[in-house]
């Protein structure tokens, strides 16, 4: 993970690939920087549809809410790869 000015990017190395589209993949590249209000909203709905809406009271902080942290992660690797 490179950490320039803000921005946050890298390359994800998995240790056992994954099928997407078909193609084996083993390497999948994020940047945090990329995520745009839409990824945002999907990353925040995913994150309450998996907590079975459950969850309603709102976390102190956004750098305490883990569960939406992940799918932010997410996030940042379909703003590069969107395929």
């Amino acid at each position: 993970m490179a950490v320039i000015a803000n921005q946050i990017r890298g390359t994800l190395h998995l240790k056992n690939p994954v099928m997407i589209n078909g193609n084996s993949i083993t390497e999948m590249n994020y940047d945090s920087n990329e995520i745009n209000g839409t990824l945002f909203a999907e990353a925040e709905s995913k994150r309450k549809a998996a907590a079975g809406r459950k969850d309603m009271q709102l976390a102190p902080a956004a750098e305490f809410d883990f569960s939406l942290h992940l799918y932010l992660g997410f996030a940042s690797i379909v703003a590069v790869n969107p395929s």
